[in-house]
């Protein structure tokens, strides 16, 4: 039961709009349009940190932090429209419930991450 579920609350997050524009599209544009320009600068004079890395991070933990965020706040709204009452009433226990939306959670923050680092990557080598 608890794979069934997972299966449609991935689906579900994953063509939810707001997440991809906040969690994914958001950090991604920043980080073309302010990191981009100034790709090989370094971020303090002498050091080899550069400041598309240094703002890769920092947009990388933002994505992350707005992924794990927007499912907390999925659950309150769940929790506010009556979902979680009719969810009592299936098979699914109320740890799975809460194990599949970290799960999700955690698997939305690692698109995230995985989408930075592709753009730094593509970035850095150009």
């Amino acid at each position: 039961m608890a794979l069934v579920y997972m299966r449609y609350e991935l689906l579900r997050t994953l063509r939810n709009r707001r997440f991809f524009l906040l969690s994914l599209g958001f950090p991604l544009i920043l980080y073309f349009v302010i990191a981009g320009p100034r790709a090989h600068e370094q971020i303090v004079d002498g050091s080899s940190v550069s400041f598309a890395l240094y703002y890769m991070v920092a947009l990388a933990s933002f994505g992350t932090m707005s992924a794990m965020l927007s499912s907390g706040a999925r659950i309150a709204a769940e929790r506010a429209v009556g979902w979680n009452r009719q969810l009592r009433i299936t098979p699914l226990t109320p740890r799975a419930y809460f194990r599949v939306k970290v799960l999700t959670g955690y698997m939305m923050a690692s698109i995230s991450l995985l989408a930075l680092y592709t753009a730094g990557r593509r970035w850095g080598s150009a």
